[in-house]
């Protein structure tokens, strides 16, 4: 959370499974600040980690990607892909061809525009297990 900076960020984690696809979604306001927590309502956290952590643990393949939205600036959609049980950063062009893809046919979509399909950023350093 803390790398998508201020605004208003909507998350979307995708695992595949042998049985159904499991999605969820969050949607966080951040001031930026790292003294004040994000503002998250309901119960969309619980679901959130629980779909990210079955991907982690199961350690096959899924997706995460954020779409911030900041008030004087473009969109900004990062993303990243699950990898062994690690979120790995997609480049830019990546992010690119994974949101302007239909996931159930696969054709192309149109850009957004005022959209900026941006890499990931880290977000899990590679520690001594990896």
């Amino acid at each position: 959370m803390a790398g998508a900076g201020p605004g208003h960020h909507h998350f979307v984690c995708s695992i595949p499974t042998e049985d159904e696809q499991l999605v969820a979604v969050l949607h966080a306001d951040s001031s930026g600040d790292s003294d004040t927590p994000p503002r998250i309502e309901g119960r969309e956290s619980l679901d959130f980690v629980t779909v990210l952590a079955a991907g982690l643990a199961l350690g096959g393949p899924g997706g995460l990607v954020v779409r911030s939205t900041t008030e004087g600036q473009q969109d900004r959609v990062h993303g990243w892909r699950l990898d062994r049980g690690r979120l790995t950063a997609l480049s830019a062009a990546a992010v690119f061809n994974a949101y302007c893809t239909d996931a159930d046919t696969g054709d192309l979509v149109s850009p957004e525009p005022g959209v900026e399909y941006c890499p990931g950023y880290e977000v899990d350093a590679p520690g001594p297990h990896h």
